[in-house]
């Protein structure tokens, strides 16, 4: 038995090494077989390409932990199958099913049918087996321990024995059968020459045991480790550990250990120098010699405290950007600058990141315009596939009752038929808006019923309430048929069925939606290839678990957690010619020739380290298992940046995505003490950068508009997207002008012809759109004449508006009905406010909430208190008309008259009252809180009042009308602005009131002939509803809309 033990700091020739005593194995012995351990895909190919490069493949084979394990349990007749995601799911599920049902669980049973926590039991059992924890002596530790370490154990031994019982194994599994194998086979690799375990920073206990037990059988077990011999580097404190762990297992007798590059022939022993190695000054230095001045800089001198000089690099190989996704898009450019510029293959840059969660699709979204692959370490988990995730949102949705825009967006999903085109979903959502279908079958058979009975007239007077008819001109009940079919699919699900059973009603019904053939991309193939061996995988595990009924829930749990545990597989040739990104803690062994550390900013890296939610750090020291707590960063920090042989780049973010200041790394300010101030740049976006530096046409065409050049491209595509960038550019500086007369700010006077012809003297106005107009044309052109609307989601209970008109229809009613019957208004307010209420619903189309028994308590004790107050200032006016219209239902429009120019006008008076002199006053409603002053009339936002007080004078000819006001029906008072009391710089009084109205009514109406829509900023700020919100550069919410 030969075990040696290679140490030498990283690129210093241990590989070489390696490769030069296969060489020497094989030039001794041919036939013999050899065996290489590589921790990585990465580091796999690699190692074969340069073994193939010296000729000495044959009888090699490169593999990982698992590859081998499987390799002796085959040869040893003792292979078990392995535990698939689909069957480890159920396992652990079956395991903590029967714990609960034995009254087991206490700790863990709130949280036992969480999302996510078989997943995490499945991580917690995978690494106590991999730290070779036997499971007695786990139900032994925990005996004065925590109810929740006294759970987990017997989880974990119930877990092993369901395994035993089904003939299976999970993949940490293996390597206790390996061991065993090995054991009961002593003989099993005596014709083994040589095992290579080389590349990897750290060990399991179970692949520690598995090294012994190879160096007991092999002609030798070669194994190479980071560090530097005899040195106390921080940088090497984790392979001292890893010394450590295989002194304990080997035993101190057992190993020779060998630091390189030496200086002559000499190989230490347990400390003492011996002669002995046939590589080592061939080998020393040969790797070194590749690595750049740069990194050896920074690899002998990272985290000492001085005996350094700074050193001078010829290009900057710190950045700090604004933003992590600025961050990304700079690491991928440097990328391409090295591809472009000097031939460096893609597959030979590496990015390594603090956080991949974060930067994998920040840098996914740069690569793709930039035009790079990038081939990441963790692949995509099947369950985040676009296709996937939509069968799954799709098949969610009874679960959830189908909420209403979850099931729009199924519907619009691309990958299914459901029989539907745009123009029916678009009507679907109009007929949920107009009926305020929330989710559930129910509300849309209670919707289709409610819209074919309603017989509400809508015409322009509705307009001053607020109301609309969406669903007008759709073919309801053509557009219920065809809906319909989509609800048959999910007609009539059984309670229970097998997990088989399930899976076929499944395929069955994707094969119905077509959802195979709507399937597009490489990538969508991929997952639906997947997604068939993961349905397989759960048919399988039915079989070796058993057949059991479950319902849609538990078969939806059980899918979910399968997908989860899957990953998209991914083919050799996206490897070629790709980026290769991984998490920064995972980097080892591979070597590229241009590596970016990304995230060295506080907080990222090194990790913030939080304990482990099942094993306390106690538990871990006494069941032998590595720290949550004490995981030692420096040491790989240092194996990330060695990673690069010629360039190296170290990012960060210096600003939060709160605008706050981001503090660097300790380590980002270690490697910044070695450099001088060359070393280190600021890529800000909004400085102008050489047309040199972009990396994509799009960054291309903004650069040139950017900084103000013109270039006419050889590419007709490049030139017409350069001309609309341009424009795009002229636009946003018209827009940042403080005062504009722009078509795109609302300049649209060279329309004024057209605009004339729509807006002539036939148009009829409401007084609303004029009041709209007058706070901001923008808004009256968004809204009113483009027809665009705020879509808001679809809520239970009433709106603001609906308050309203639910207040004007009770008003209406009480004061009607009292003057009929002679009674007094207060005396029949209960009765007839609770016939209103009762049909409101299916009247305002809305849907109550819990509370609607207490809100209308609410809104009956308002009106009772509003009404009180308006009969106490009644005096001797008596109501004589409620809800009047002119304008519409065959009445009578207000026209009013300036210079010959007529204006017409319709609307709705909420009350006409008459006094027994014959004269008249008009009441307008009002439920907001905004108030009502003179200074609204006179700036032209209050105008109905006047509006209606000519109208009921001229139009319904009620007779001469004195006065008016508003009602403010919360408040219970009248508005101060009265037309009687009116007062302005203008004139006083009724008249005046009215000539200032009419007035705004003919300035408004020919601004908006002349196409004079330009942004106005309300004095209190733009309404949050404002349809022009987002995209308006005068737009200013204000904090109360009122």
């Amino acid at each position: 038995m030969t075990i040696e033990l290679l140490i030498s700091p990283a690129a210093n020739g241990k590989t070489q090494a390696c490769i030069e005593h296969i060489q020497a194995v094989k030039k001794a012995n041919p036939l013999a077989p050899v065996w290489v351990i590589v921790p990585n895909q990465q580091a796999k190919t690699q190692f074969k390409e340069r073994l193939a490069s010296t000729g000495g493949s044959f009888g090699v084979r490169v593999g990982f932990f698992r590859t081998f394990y499987t390799e002796i349990l085959e040869e040893t007749g003792r292979f078990i199958p392995t535990l698939t995601p689909a069957l480890s799911h159920r396992l652990v599920q079956e395991t903590v099913h029967e714990a609960s049902a034995s009254c087991e669980l206490q700790h863990y049973e709130v949280i036992k049918d969480k999302p996510g926590f078989l997943s995490v039991l499945v991580d917690a059992f995978a690494e106590l087996r991999s730290a070779l924890v036997e499971p007695e002596k786990f139900l032994d530790h925990p005996r004065d321990g925590s109810q929740a370490q006294r759970e987990l154990a017997i989880l974990y031994s119930r877990f092993l024995e369901q395994l035993g019982e089904i003939g299976w194994i999970d993949s940490e599994g293996q390597a206790w059968l390996a061991i065993e194998a090995l054991a009961s086979h002593p003989d099993l690799l005596k014709d083994m020459g040589l095992v290579v375990v080389d590349g990897f920073t750290a060990f399991t206990k179970a692949q520690i045991r598995f090294m012994r037990m190879l160096g007991e059988q092999a002609g030798t077990l070669l194994i190479t480790l980071p560090g530097e011999y005899g040195s106390e580097r921080i940088v090497y404190r984790r392979s001292q550990k890893v010394l450590d762990d295989l002194r304990a297992e080997f035993g101190s007798d057992s190993y020779s250990l060998t630091p390189l590059p030496l200086s002559k022939e000499e190989v230490v022993t347990n400390g003492a120098v011996r002669p002995g190695d046939l590589w080592s000054d061939r080998i020393s230095g040969q790797e070194n010699g590749t690595i750049s001045n740069l990194v050896r800089h920074m690899a002998q001198n990272i985290f000492e405290t001085g005996g350094w000089e700074q050193l001078d690099p010829p290009e900057p190989v710190m950045l700090e950007t604004r933003s992590q996704s600025e961050e990304a898009r700079e690491a991928l450019r440097w990328v391409k600058r090295l591809h472009v510029r000097q031939q460096i293959p893609l597959e030979a840059c590496a990015l390594y990141c603090a956080d991949l969660n974060t930067y994998q699709p920040l840098l996914q979204t740069a690569a793709n315009e930039f035009g790079l692959n990038l081939h990441f370490s963790s692949r995509e988990p099947l369950a985040e596939s676009p296709a996937i995730l939509a069968i799954l949102n799709l098949f969610t949705l009874p679960l959830e009752n189908f909420p209403t825009r979850n099931l729009l967006n199924a519907l619009n999903s691309p990958f299914f038929d459901f029989g539907l085109d745009g123009a029916d979903i678009e009507y679907l959502e109009k007929v949920a808006r107009e009926a305020v279908i929330v989710g559930g079958k129910e509300q849309w058979e209670e919707a289709w019923t409610m819209l074919a009975a309603k017989s509400r007239t809508t015409d322009e007077g509705d307009e001053e309430r607020g109301s609309s008819d969406l669903t007008k001109g759709i073919d309801l009940p053509a557009l219920q048929a065809r809906f319909k079919l989509f609800w048959q699919l999910f007609n009539q699900l059984p309670a229970t069925r097998s997990q088989a059973g399930w899976i076929a009603w499944l395929e069955n019904l994707l094969d119905r939606l077509n959802f195979y053939d709507n399937i597009t991309t490489s990538r969508d193939r991929a997952a639906c290839q997947s997604l068939g061996e993961a349905l397989r995988a759960l048919v399988i595990s039915e079989k070796v678990m058993g057949t059991r009924e479950i319902d849609y829930a538990q078969f939806l749990a059980d899918l979910q957690g399968t997908l989860n545990g899957t990953r998209l597989e991914e083919d050799n040739a996206a490897r070629r010619n790709a980026v290769f990104v991984s998490k920064l803690v995972e980097a080892r062994a591979a070597r590229y020739q241009a590596v970016a550390l990304l995230g060295l900013s506080e907080g990222l890296f090194p990790v913030v380290e939080n304990p482990d939610p099942f094993l306390d750090e106690q538990s871990r020291h006494d069941l032998k298992m590595e720290s949550r707590l004490e995981r030692d960063q420096k040491s790989t920090f240092y194996q990330a940046f060695t990673r690069a042989d010629t360039h190296l780049l170290l990012t960060r973010p210096y600003l939060s995505e709160d605008g706050e200041k981001w503090e660097p790394s300790p380590y980002w300010r270690a490697a910044e003490m070695l450099f001088t101030e060359n070393a280190k740049t600021d890529k800000q976006t909004f400085i102008k950068r050489p047309l040199s530096e972009a990396a994509s046409r799009q960054e291309l065409l903004f650069w040139n508009v950017q900084q103000g050049q013109s270039h006419n491209f050889a590419d007709e595509e490049l030139n017409s997207r350069f001309q609309n960038l341009a424009k795009a550019g002229g636009i946003l500086d018209v827009r940042r002008a403080k005062r504009t007369n722009s078509v795109y700010e609302g300049d649209l006077t060279s329309l004024a012809s057209l605009l004339g012809q729509q807006y002539s003297q036939e148009h009829n106005w409401s007084a609303s759109r004029l009041e709209a107009y007058s706070n901001c044309p923008f808004r009256f052109f968004t809204s009113g004449v483009l027809g665009l609307d705020i879509t808001k989601p679809i809520e239970l209970g009433l709106d603001i508006r609906q308050i309203g008109t639910l207040y004007h229809r009770i008003l209406e009613l009480v004061y009607a009905q009292a003057a009929n019957q002679g009674t007094n208004p207060l005396e029949i307010l209960d009765d007839v406010a609770e016939g209103v209420f009762t049909n409101a619903p299916r009247w305002l189309g809305f849907r109550p909430t819990a509370l609607w028994e207490v809100e209308k308590s609410q809104h009956l004790e308002k009106l009772h208190n509003s009404m009180e107050a308006m009969e106490s200032e009644r005096g001797n006016w008596q109501p004589i008309a409620f809800e009047a219209k002119f304008g519409s239902n065959g009445s009578p429009s207000l026209v009013l008259e300036r210079d010959g120019d007529l204006v017409r006008i319709h609307g709705i008076i909420d009350r006409v009252d008459r006094n027994p002199d014959g004269e008249v006053r008009v009441i307008d409603y009002k439920t907001g809180s905004s108030s009502m002053a003179n200074r609204d009339l006179v700036e032209g936002t209050r105008l109905q009042l006047p509006v209606y007080a000519k109208a009921a004078e001229q139009a319904l000819e009620l007779g001469e009308v004195v006065d008016g006001f508003y009602w403010l029906i919360n408040a219970g008072s009248p508005s101060s602005l009265t037309l009687t009391k009116f007062k302005s710089e203008q004139g006083e009084g009724f008249d005046a009131a009215c000539r200032i109205a009419i007035n705004h009514i003919h300035n408004n109406v020919n601004m908006v002939r002349r196409g004079n829509f330009r942004a106005k900023t309300p004095q209190k700020g733009c309404a949050v509803y404002c349809p022009a919100s987002i995209y308006c550069w005068r737009y200013q919410a204000r904090s109360n809309n009122g």
